[in-house]
Formats: C-alpha cells, structure tokens, sequence
C-alpha cells in the first residue's frame, strides 16, 4: 500500500510514514511526497493512504486538508487533481486520509473525505474513501482500524 505526504514540509509526517511501514511492512510498503516525486500508478488492489495536517474551512469554505499556518492546504477537488492520474483503470481499493477531523462535518461545511469522494463519482470512479473523526497521532491506523469512517454521499 502506498502513503501520499501532503503536507511535505513537515518532518514528523516523513517520520510517521517511515516508522508506519517498518511497523507494519506487509500493510504499507512505499512512500512519496506529493508534489516532491512523480507518484507511481497504483496496483488495481492497492490501498492509498494519505496522510496529511487535520481538516479545516478553507478560505472559500470548502473543507481543507494541510497545514493552515503555512497557508499550505487542498481541497477535495485539488486533491483530486494531484492524485487521479495513479488510479488505474479497474481500480478496487479505498482511499484512507489520515488527518485530524477528516471525517468531521457540522451543518455549514461537509467532512474532506465526502468532497474527495464526490471527486471520484462525478468522474465515474466507484472509490470509497475513508478519514478520521476527531484527532489522529501515532502510526498510521491499519486499514480495519475502527477509526476509519467512510464518505457517505
């Protein structure tokens, strides 16, 4: 499984990841920076976590992922756009964003992981996405971690 480090500025991200997979090395085997390396097309069954600051309203109230102090953040959509062309065609896995509130909505604004997965079916991908309610700290939560909440359109 492949891990995608949004915010590539931040030391600790890079460690998590590191220390993720040699926690885990049958889970996650591989690591890239978005924006710093050419991201490898996927496996048809490969899982992508991304890993990433917590959520939060950006500027044009959409929900946002990234480090909001370096005004350094996506939403759904821009995500979308940095990370579509490595899905291969029949994909069958998920994707997991593990940053803080990622799941989270209120009335006013919709979770990241709902936008992100709005991106996939508005353009004819059936992937699920998953994202983290509340805070997230430590390794990266294995995929059957019950902290993972799924987008629901």
């Amino acid at each position: 499984m492949m891990i995608v480090i949004i915010c590539t500025d931040d030391a600790q991200l890079e460690e998590i990841a590191r220390h993720s997979i040699r926690h885990h090395p049958l889970v996650f085997e591989r690591k890239f920076k978005v924006f710093h390396n050419e991201l490898p097309q996927l496996r048809e069954d490969e899982n992508l976590f991304i890993i990433a600051h917590g959520a939060f309203q950006g500027d044009e109230g959409e929900p946002v992922i990234g480090d909001k102090s370096a005004a350094f953040y996506l939403d759904g959509r821009d995500c979308y756009h940095n990370i579509y062309a490595i899905f291969p065609n029949n994909y069958a896995g998920a994707v997991y964003v593990d940053a803080c509130e990622s799941a989270d909505n209120s009335e006013d604004m919709p979770s990241f992981i709902k936008t992100l997965q709005y991106q996939f079916y508005r353009n004819g991908q059936d992937i699920q996405v998953y994202g983290i309610n509340g805070v997230s700290s430590g390794l990266i939560p294995l995929p059957d971690n019950p902290k993972w909440q799924p987008a629901e359109l």
